[in-house]
């Protein structure tokens, strides 16, 4: 699993990604178990090198034999090196561009193929500033799921700063907002109702109750105005959060090892803040290819 966090300012997106992989196994009976909990996963990414555009990941880790962190590597390359249908004009794009080509790559030129297709959950945040420097940073997301993908989302509307979450979300959802579903579904059994299948003319009484606690319990821990490096610190606070939110549950460490985090702002364009390398960077000083 994975924890992603994404916060946005008025000076730009900052994404935070842990490093666990998680494999797992299913049993005859649909059991789900843990085999084994790899810490050395990439989930942040650069799209375009030399550009303010950032993707990061959180669900299933590879498609077939393909890590989705070799996965970025490709989209990548044909965004700068493809066919005129795949690379983007880099002096005239837009995110929305990008967007849809990366879910053209990954929906249907890679996952679509598998045979059978992955059933599990799947995210793939993209975040930058369009050519046009002059108009605000965007934030959308790609989901998988049960085998299909739904149409990219659009997060953020004129550069509007927040605070967005993905991957095994509970330990975050429960510090900003002050509760998780556990509670929602909770609420449902008090009430005599199925969690899974609530009626309609019951739906609207829940979420009216549900936004009711919201209002009383959630912190606001984010500001639009902070400056870029609170931002960072709010990132890396949240996803250290989850990380040991996990190690100390019972269970396996789902969320853990390093947290890689980049940015992405109007002037100083795409950059690291913190990321790992499996080489020593020193031996490797002119190797600059990496996603």
């Amino acid at each position: 699993m994975t924890i992603c966090i994404a916060v946005g300012v008025h000076d730009g997106m900052v994404f935070a990604a842990d490093s666990a992989s998680t494999l797992s196994t299913v049993a005859p009976g649909g059991a789900t178990s843990v085999l084994n909990v790899y810490m050395h996963g990439q989930k942040v990414f650069n799209l375009y090198k030399g550009k303010p555009i950032a993707a990061m990941t959180c669900g299933i880790g590879n498609f077939g034999p393909h890590s989705i962190s070799s996965l970025a590597k490709e989209l990548r390359f044909i965004l700068t090196n493809g066919s005129s249908d795949e690379a983007i004009n880099a002096d005239n794009y837009s995110i929305r561009e990008i967007v849809e080509k990366t879910r053209k790559f990954l929906y249907d030129d890679k996952f679509a193929r598998l045979s059978p297709r992955p059933n599990g959950h799947f995210e793939f945040w993209v975040a930058g500033y369009p050519s046009d420097m002059s108009q605000a940073f965007e934030l959308w997301k790609i989901v998988f799921s049960e085998g299909q993908c739904q149409p990219p989302v659009k997060l953020t509307e004129n550069g509007g700063g927040g605070i967005w979450w993905g991957g095994a979300i509970e330990p975050v959802t429960r510090l900003v907002l002050g509760f998780d579903d556990g509670m929602r579904r909770g609420i449902c059994r008090a009430s005599g109702v199925d969690p899974d299948n609530v009626p309609p003319e019951q739906a609207a009484k829940l979420s009216h109750l549900i936004e009711c606690v919201r209002n009383e319990s959630q912190v606001y821990l984010h500001s639009p105005a902070m400056p870029m490096q609170d931002a960072i610190d709010l990132a890396d606070f949240l996803a250290a959060t989850a990380k040991q939110y996990w190690r100390f549950l019972p269970g396996a460490d789902i969320v853990g090892g390093e947290t890689d985090i980049a940015t992405v702002t109007r002037y100083e364009g795409f950059k690291w803040i913190r990321r790992k390398h499996y080489y020593p960077r020193e031996l490797n000083v002119l190797e600059t290819d990496h996603a």
